[in-house]
């Protein structure tokens, strides 16, 4: 993210990994879940856990930390992928 300092253990990602990121979010997510519908974009990661920084793409100047499942498929439990969310 230009012109921000992230705070350890948090780092700013590249654009390869945020794709990564962002598509198995979409993956993840199921009708239930509060982020389902809506556009986000990866802009950092812990670096030591599966925990992603999104910023939701509306205008709202919204983010979301969001604990990936790596799961490669739509979670059944609405609640995962779960994190802390700023809606």
């Amino acid at each position: 993210m230009k012109g921000f300092t992230f705070l350890e253990p948090w780092e700013c990602i590249d654009l390869n990994y945020g794709n990564s990121c962002e598509n198995e979010l979409y993956k993840e997510l199921s009708p239930g879940h509060i982020l389902f519908a809506l556009k986000a974009k990866a802009i950092a990661r812990r670096d030591d856990c599966d925990d992603v920084l999104f910023e939701i793409i509306d205008n709202s100047k919204r983010y979301a930390m969001v604990h990936l499942t790596w799961s490669g498929r739509e979670e059944s439990n609405g609640k995962w992928p779960r994190g802390s969310c700023q809606l």
